[in-house]
């Protein structure tokens, strides 16, 4: 007889397992989505009850080391602003060109979607 403490092991095992295969799955999907919308050259892809709209962004990638940026950003007086390192006001300076070439250098860019499900409309 399987005691509370096997069957809730057991359980989350089984849970963090399929958790982990449904995220798999669902990059799968979203890659295929992504692939399928760049040959068809459309930004909505429509399913049976839903619709995806698809979104291209700049994705702002910093170094794992941030020490370099964090000196350069202070060197320029821009810490105090940002110090919180802030990922979104960084990256909307990064993408309006707000920054100086030293602290770009030690980002890289790289074009990635979003992905939005809305209701789709059956007329």
């Amino acid at each position: 007889m399987e005691s509370e403490e096997q069957k809730l092991v057991d359980e989350i095992f089984t849970l963090q397992k399929a958790q982990r295969d449904i995220e798999k799955k669902i990059e799968d999907i979203k890659s295929r989505i992504i692939d399928l919308s760049r040959k068809e050259n459309k930004n909505i892809l429509k399913g049976t009850y839903k619709n995806c709209i698809l979104r291209e962004y700049t994705k702002i990638i910093y170094p794992d080391n941030k020490d370099t940026l964090i000196g350069i950003l202070k060197e320029k007086g821009l810490y105090d602003d940002l110090s919180m390192l802030n990922y979104s006001r960084i990256s909307s300076r990064i993408n309006k060109n707000e920054l100086p070439q030293e602290i770009t250098d030690q980002i890289k860019k790289e074009k990635d979607f979003r992905l939005v499900i809305v209701d789709r409309v059956i007329q």
